[in-house]
């Protein structure tokens, strides 16, 4: 049996009371689960996370994390908060440490950690981000590249039980890239929870093993990569493209060179090996 880690149910906001943005979001997620959040800009993904993060406050309906429901106290809060880490689309909205060591120590003195504790994660993770040359260096004179890498790793060294990533591939080249691949394998050995937003239909069919569409503030598709990619019709009103990868598979298949898979391929290399 599935161990559900968070239940969201008819979850409603809007902004000054005025424009509903979420209208009514009903969705389970499991443990060691790895969602991508498609959707358009505008669709409501950005707000569900920060709602589920508890940045913003719905305006009614009901989260639940391991069947605590979460209300609008303080202690709920921050439970919430020590439980489900955010990486933010925009880096400059997330750090506040005055320098990269500041801003990555902030957080883990925050949850009570001894000082060796935090010295061995901050060591851990610089190293692991590629951002050890950087510790002493003014958070503001990073590029974007270097601050999102930061950001990523702020989160990582928390340790959250579900980390949610907004657009982590956002202003990233092929070498952060990589390096944030990294670190989604390494959690997903670890089995934690993910879930992560991005325009990036290639990124999100190699990550995922669940995909959900967002469209107008509501949920229009739940389902695997296959079950999703496959449906025409589905993409075409969320206005998302099929993976590369993915296209060519389902080209291959049609024509007989190889034989439909349970497993899909997930790159080009995995493609190879069936032809």
């Amino acid at each position: 049996m599935k161990d559900e880690v968070i239940r969201v149910e008819d979850l409603r906001f809007s902004y000054n009371e005025e424009r509903e943005i979420l209208k009514g979001i009903n969705l389970k997620i499991f443990s060691g689960e790895k969602i991508a959040v498609l959707g358009n800009n505008g669709s409501g993904k950005t707000t569900f996370f920060m709602n589920l993060n508890g940045v913003y406050l719905f305006d009614s309906g009901r989260i639940y994390l391991r069947e605590r429901e979460i209300g609008k106290k303080k202690e709920d809060l921050n439970y919430l908060r020590k439980k489900i880490g955010i990486v933010f689309q925009n880096p400059d909205n997330q750090i506040i440490g005055a320098t990269v060591f500041d801003e990555l120590s902030f957080g883990l003195i925050n949850l009570g950690l001894d000082k060796k504790e935090v010295l061995s994660r901050i060591e851990e993770i610089a190293e692991k981000m590629d951002l050890k040359k950087y510790l002493d260096t003014p958070s503001h004179y990073l590029s974007g590249g270097e601050k999102k890498r930061l950001c990523i790793a702020d989160i990582v060294a928390m340790k959250p039980d579900i980390f949610i990533f907004d657009e982590p591939t956002a202003e990233l080249d092929q070498f952060n890239i990589r390096i944030l691949e990294d670190i989604l394998d390494g959690l997903k050995k670890e089995n934690k929870t993910i879930l992560l937003s991005t325009h990036d239909i290639d990124f999100a069919f190699k990550f995922a093993d669940r995909v959900v569409i967002f469209s107008d503030g509501n949920i229009i598709g739940d389902g695997t990569p296959k079950e999703i990619f496959s449906n025409d019709e589905l993409l075409k009103k969320a206005n998302l493209k099929k993976p590369i990868v993915f296209e060519i598979y389902e080209e291959l298949v049609r024509k007989n060179i190889i034989k439909p898979q349970e497993i899909l391929p997930k790159d080009i290399e995995e493609l190879k090996k069936l032809i």
